[in-house]
């Protein structure tokens, strides 16, 4: 499997909301760079992110629209990231997971930068979307490290109305 990262400068800029819910709002972004097989960078325009941030940390989930979707190495990818300023994370390459209480979902390729949890999802793996379904009701969405242990802890309110929006803007849905 060959996992899809962000570069490492991508979340910074050129965000435009287009829906908030609660503590969650979804956002159209262009000119985003995300690796590829072959360690290449593509460029693509009008990303959907679905997106909790603070000024602590952030959990954000991206996909490519249908229209970037048509280039294999970005088909039914979903990207995840995680930040923040609490957590104990101490390795650079582990497993990271997402858990709510009813399901939950581990990545065994995620890396850290020592801001960030990145990984790419391919073909929106079954237990992802699982976990995706059922995130928004519960109250929070967990991060867990390799260990299991939780090291960051985000708010559902509004999650399932902004996915249920993700999934529309990138035409999967």
């Amino acid at each position: 499997m060959v996992v899809l990262m962000f570069a490492t400068n991508v979340w910074a800029e050129n965000y435009n909301r287009t829906y908030s819910k609660g503590s969650w709002a979804l956002y159209r972004v262009d000119g985003m760079e995300v690796r590829v097989p072959g360690g290449r960078y593509e460029k693509i325009d009008g990303l959907c992110l679905a997106a909790f941030m603070s000024e602590s940390s952030s959990l954000r989930f991206a996909l490519a629209p249908a229209a970037a979707m048509s280039r294999d190495s970005l088909r039914d990818f979903i990207w995840v990231q995680i930040t923040s300023e609490k957590w104990d994370f101490r390795r650079r390459k582990a497993s990271a997971g997402l858990s709510v209480e009813v399901s939950s979902y581990t990545e065994r390729s995620a890396q850290y930068d020592g801001y960030a949890i990145t990984f790419g999802v391919p073909d929106f793996k079954k237990s992802l979307g699982v976990l995706l379904m059922f995130a928004g009701a519960r109250k929070t969405i967990d991060v867990l490290d390799y260990r299991g242990r939780v090291i960051a802890k985000f708010p559902a309110n509004g999650f399932a109305e902004v996915r249920d929006r993700l999934f529309a803007c990138a035409g999967a849905g």
